[in-house]
């Protein structure tokens, strides 16, 4: 998968220090080893700094997809790279909260 692309759930834009990627649609155990997959590509194709995960497009998340992105917020800290959650959905909030996952990610309040 050429990371430059867009795929069923993921898109990039990338300007100066920063890389914005969109995740959309459903997060969930169907799709969450090929969301790993491309977000560690990402990682490894990409120099920005600065790291903003924009959550707006997506419906709903299971706690596997967090899963993928818990280990991607671990790379990228590991690489000397920032990572932001952006404009989380209630649903996504929700199972941030049940997991308990608020601490181990810079979440951006809007």
């Amino acid at each position: 998968t050429n990371p430059g692309a867009t795929s069923e759930f993921l898109a990039l834009l990338e300007s100066g220090n920063e890389l914005r990627i969109r995740l959309r649609g459903q997060l969930n155990l169907d799709n969450h080893s090929n969301l790993r997959e491309l977000l560690e590509e990402v990682l490894n194709r990409t120099e920005q700094p600065l790291i903003i995960l924009d959550m707006s497009g997506v419906s709903s998340i299971a706690s596997s997809a967090f899963g993928a992105l818990v280990d991607f917020a671990r790379r990228s800290f590991l690489k000397q790279r920032t990572l932001i959650l952006d404009n989380l959905s209630p649903d996504c909030e929700r199972v941030l909260d049940l997991l308990r996952l608020h601490p181990l990610f810079n979440v951006n309040q809007n």
